[in-house]
């Protein structure tokens, strides 16, 4: 008790030699050779109780000795500070950003193959025909329908108007019958009653048999011509009615007649699509990689079991693929630079371009891409590539 009491009262240097002593015991594994044997005495006490210089030298050699590394050491960094530099690599390989496998869309036979693997191509060029003989025999039969089916509407059209004009006609006529009738009713009223007086004055004879049969006459004449007006307006409602119903039956057939070009179209637009079908395109610009094409074999569609084509691939931007520890994803991120060694080849520099979140549950790795515009070809597809992502100072 008394020497703990008298060590906490040491100056800080003697202090922080025994702490570091102690740290040393516990971190490093020295050989027992190498630490002095320090052993506290009665005798090594001042009556102060403070270490005397005769102890406190030697323990100081003895430490700076024991701790003192040879020349020929190498200076030991912690595991978290490596875990910070160390530069991160994995093996990659380089694919197309794109790629299409391509398919007849129709059943025909393959007249004319006009590309070879390895030929580059620009998108909507031709790769091949197809024979189309039946696809354009199809193509006119479905212009004439609908050739036809407009004509019909085209007829319609027309007895649409001469039902409209003929109905207009009927109305008019009807109209001006209907204004007639109505004068001569009035006529007839006034003749019905000077013929009624003047039969009157002739029973009474102040009337001459010639002026009542005049009469008799005129009234006569006005009654046939309402009677006449009558039987016109009768037939003028009738005409009026049928001109109608003509309008209603062009109507009726002209609606038809659309509903037939709209078929028709349809049919037209199938024939011609299937027609253009004939004709075996690239989807966008790229190298052909594969070539099954062969003039006068049978092509069909995929849902037919039939083979690709062609396979066909885009280089002008090509993708580095490579599968990262999940144990090193903590070292990089999207965005970070990257540099790319392909044998035989400059490097190339890039930056991490997307980053898999679903780890593989087999391999315990993460896909890693890197997008790399390869318009001047410094990349093969298919190549083995090394990635480095350099670490942080």
């Amino acid at each position: 008790m008394i020497l703990n009491s008298q060590i906490d009262r040491q100056p800080y240097s003697t202090i922080r030699i025994l702490t570091l002593a102690c740290f040393a015991v516990v971190v490093l594994p020295l050989n027992a050779s190498a630490l002095p044997q320090i052993q506290s005495s009665e005798e090594g006490l001042a009556n102060d109780g403070s270490f005397s210089n005769s102890v406190k030298q030697p323990v100081q050699e003895q430490f700076n000795e024991a701790f003192s590394p040879p020349a020929s050491a190498t200076t030991v960094t912690p595991a978290f500070l490596q875990q910070r530099q160390k530069r991160v690599q994995f093996t990659a390989f380089v694919m197309p950003a794109q790629e299409a496998t391509i398919y007849a869309r129709i059943g025909a036979y393959v007249e004319k193959v006009h590309v070879r693997s390895g030929d580059r191509v620009e998108k909507g060029q031709v790769l091949a025909r197809l024979s189309s003989e039946e696809l354009e025999n199809e193509v006119r039969i479905q212009e004439a329908k609908h050739a036809h089916a407009r004509a019909l509407a085209e007829q319609a059209s027309r007895s649409i108007e001469a039902a409209r004009a003929g109905f207009e006609r009927a109305r008019a006529e009807l109209n001006g019958a209907v204004d007639q009738l109505n004068q001569m009713e009035s006529r007839l009223e006034i003749r019905q009653k000077m013929f009624e007086t003047v039969t009157q004055l002739h029973k009474q004879g102040s009337v001459p048999d010639t002026e009542r049969l005049q009469h008799e006459i005129e009234l006569g004449f006005v009654t046939s011509q309402v009677t006449a007006l009558k039987s016109k307006i009768e037939a003028s409602k009738a005409s009026v009615e049928q001109h109608e119903a003509l309008i209603a039956e062009a109507e009726a057939g002209k609606r038809a007649a659309e509903a037939v070009i709209a078929i028709a179209e349809a049919e037209l637009r199938a024939a011609k699509l299937k027609l253009q079908h004939a004709s075996v395109r690239a989807p966008f610009s790229g190298i052909i990689t594969r070539s099954s094409a062969v003039q006068g074999m049978l092509a069909a569609r995929p849902s037919d079991g039939a083979k690709p084509l062609f396979e066909l691939a885009a280089v002008d931007t090509v993708r580095v693929i490579g599968q990262v520890n999940v144990l090193k994803l903590d070292q990089i991120k999207k965005g970070d630079p990257v540099n790319i060694a392909v044998q035989n080849s400059p490097t190339i520099y890039g930056k991490i371009s997307r980053i898999n979140e679903i780890v593989d549950a087999t391999s315990g790795t993460v896909r890693v891409e890197i997008d790399i515009d390869n318009r001047d070809r410094k990349l093969r597809v298919g190549t083995q590539a090394k990635v480095t992502v350099p670490g942080s100072d």
